[in-house]
């Protein structure tokens, strides 16, 4: 059986919120203890795929549901890993 890391928990929780949103399902599951501290992160990641994943660039007045890009760009200045989430068509968006 894995022994939790022997870092303070601080320091656990500065990394778990750095690492990039493609690598933090597996980061999680290395390590039980660390599963734990991270489910906070978790949740975040999982509503953001949701909300971020499939971007569409230009609207469409019949799916006003879909995001814009306005949108997504104030967003992202209001918090800027948002944009590690953004994707249109499997390809990561540059903004």
């Amino acid at each position: 059986m894995r022994t939790p890391p022997k870092l303070p928990t601080d320091t656990l929780l500065q990394i778990v919120e750095n690492v990039t949103p493609d690598d933090i399902v597996n980061f999680t599951i290395s390590c039980k203890y660390i599963n734990t501290l991270a489910k906070t992160y978790l949740k975040v990641y999982k509503q953001r795929i949701k909300t971020y994943h499939n971007v569409v660039l230009w609207g469409c007045y019949r799916h006003p549901e879909e995001e814009r890009p306005l949108l997504l760009v104030q967003d992202i200045l209001q918090d800027r890993k948002i944009a590690y989430y953004a994707k249109s068509r499997g390809q990561v968006l540059w903004l």
